[in-house]
């Protein structure tokens, strides 16, 4: 019996994300737009590309408008794959249900719905929406619930192995 509900991020979990961020950062910015003036465009990696650490390097103005390109569906279709991301979320698959969860707005999690479909990810997942979807909430809860009744069926079978 499939027990596992996992909640899964698409953003630098399935697509290279950072890297299509990085790219359009270098494309459209000089060092001098920058907020923070001790880093320089070429620093900025992949990995720094998430809200909370890129809008202090960069200002929520400049994120906001970078971000309205990376998450269209002309800046998203052609974002690369993770290298053995489809092979990890076909192994998840076999232990229960997984849900995308994207904070991108509704309307941008379409276009992460399209990248799946086009790289054979979508028949693994029950459903992709954001975090503002009223379903977030419903599905947040059936993880944490079936994590708790996991963890706890596991302590039982330790504590009888002792």
């Amino acid at each position: 019996m499939k027990e596992l509900t996992t909640l899964l991020d698409a953003d630098d979990i399935l697509l290279r994300t950072g890297e299509k961020k990085v790219e359009w950062l270098r494309k459209h910015l000089t060092d001098e737009d920058l907020v923070d003036k001790t880093r320089t465009i070429q620093s900025i990696q992949p990995y720094e590309c998430s809200l909370s650490a890129l809008v202090p390097i960069i200002g929520q103005e400049v994120y906001t408008e970078m971000t309205s390109f990376v998450y269209s569906l002309e800046g998203t279709i052609p974002i690369l794959q993770l290298e053995g991301a489809l092979c990890g979320v076909q192994e998840l698959s076999k232990l229960g249900d997984i849900y995308v969860v994207s904070a991108r707005k509704p309307e941008q999690t379409k276009n992460t719905a399209e990248w799946c479909k086009r790289n054979n990810f979508f028949e693994y997942f029950i459903d992709i929406f954001s975090t503002e979807d009223p379903k977030y909430s419903h599905i947040e809860k059936v993880a944490i619930a079936r994590m708790i009744t996991i963890g706890t069926k596991y302590a039982e079978t330790e504590s009888a192995n002792l």
